[in-house]
């Protein structure tokens, strides 16, 4: 087995697939893309990962699956595929760049694997996909889409994709709850309104210190204004939402993905909730 330490939840399903198999690449804009796929005979109820790689060339990006203030998100259609039930795609921590128009996006650059989760119906079958994405390059961004597949078991042995795969699948976020115990953990969410302004307040603990990175995704678009270390060793981010909204709307649920070095975990929270507790405790967000 490979000496790679990999979370209980994947570890089975990772167990027999110390081999992946690659298609060969399929040229799109500005831009390469090819499909990964386990080597091993799958049996029925298996729950298996194959991959998605984008290669791009130097210093281009594509995006995560919240693009950020700009850009658009990749889409994945998998209807063509057999045999294959329940493909999902699972998304490692993404990295923030200037999206060159003054703001912030999220994405990957240079070159993204993106794992595809799914059961298998038997021994035999294929998974199709057709990808959607964004390439931005330094002057422009521009569309690409890709149309791959790959019979169970086919393309062509990689032996780098072993140790690869089982690296990319162990550093994929996490699912941590609020204020878990641990030296990365998101411990605290205030919410307030003011002004028709939604004010989000994180409060975290990270080995990298303020140098840990977050990202939001809500019904509304947060930007962060600031972030600083306070007494206690934590970190606090404040975050305000782009746009004014209705104070009498629900805010909905977020999900937070806290990247922290090597390690990555992601929580989930409701707003409203989270508002309310706030109020209750008397918190103060002070607007940036």
């Amino acid at each position: 087995m490979l000496a790679i330490n990999l979370p209980a939840a994947i570890a089975q399903e990772v167990r027999a697939q110390e081999a992946w198999r690659a298609t060969p690449w399929v040229k799109a804009a500005s831009s390469e893309v090819r499909l990964i796929m386990p080597a091993q005979t799958l049996s029925a109820g298996a729950t298996v990962h194959a991959a998605i790689e984008i290669r791009l060339p130097p210093d281009a990006k594509t995006y995560w699956r919240t693009a950020g203030e700009t850009g658009v998100p990749p889409a994945f259609n998998f209807a063509a595929s057999s045999g294959a039930s329940r493909p999902e795609v699972r998304f490692p921590a993404p990295t923030a760049f200037d999206d060159g128009v003054g703001g912030q996006a999220y994405g990957y650059i240079e070159r993204a694997i993106l794992p595809v989760r799914f059961t298998a119906d038997g021994p035999s079958g294929r998974l199709a996909v057709t990808v959607d994405y964004g390439v931005c390059l330094k002057a422009m961004c521009v569309p690409a889409q890709a149309s791959l597949s790959a019979e169970f078991g086919g393309g062509e042995g990689d032996a780098a994709l072993s140790t690869e795969m089982a690296q990319l699948l162990a550093a994929l976020p996490k699912p941590a709850g609020l204020g878990a115990t641990g030296q990365t953990a998101l411990t605290a969410v205030h919410v307030a309104r003011r002004d028709k302004k939604t004010l989000l307040q994180l409060r975290l603990r990270a080995n990298s210190g303020t140098k840990a990175q977050v990202f939001i995704e809500a019904e509304e678009s947060f930007t962060i204004a600031s972030t600083r270390a306070l007494p206690s060793g934590e970190i606090e981010i404040l975050a305000k939402a782009m746009n004014s909204g209705d104070a009498s709307k629900p805010l909905g649920e977020v999900r937070l993905t806290l990247v922290d070095g090597v390690d990555a975990i992601e929580v989930s929270a409701s707003l409203d909730q989270a508002l309310v507790e706030a109020k209750k405790a008397g918190v103060t967000i002070l607007p940036p």
